[in-house]
């Protein structure tokens, strides 16, 4: 995951109007488990399209794992 991180990082300079690299960003993010990270680019990404099905379904996942996360260290 850090070098598809890498390579979607250095994608998102070249042209930051590219909505696949950044959502490839946030799921390397993710799988690096910097969940708030990759929700915070997701939130960029969501903020520039608002009707992007990918980017809703990928923060509606990541508010699924905070939740859980959130009740997990409750108990």
């Amino acid at each position: 995951a850090p070098g598809v991180y890498q390579l979607a990082s250095l994608l998102v300079e070249l042209d930051a109007s590219d909505e696949a690299s950044r959502i490839l960003c946030a799921d390397a993010l993710y799988q690096m488990g910097w969940v708030e990270e990759a929700h915070k680019l997701l939130l960029v990404a969501l903020s520039k399209n608002p009707q992007r099905s990918p980017i809703l379904a990928r923060l509606a996942l990541l508010q699924l794992k905070k939740g859980f996360l959130y009740d997990g260290n409750q108990v």
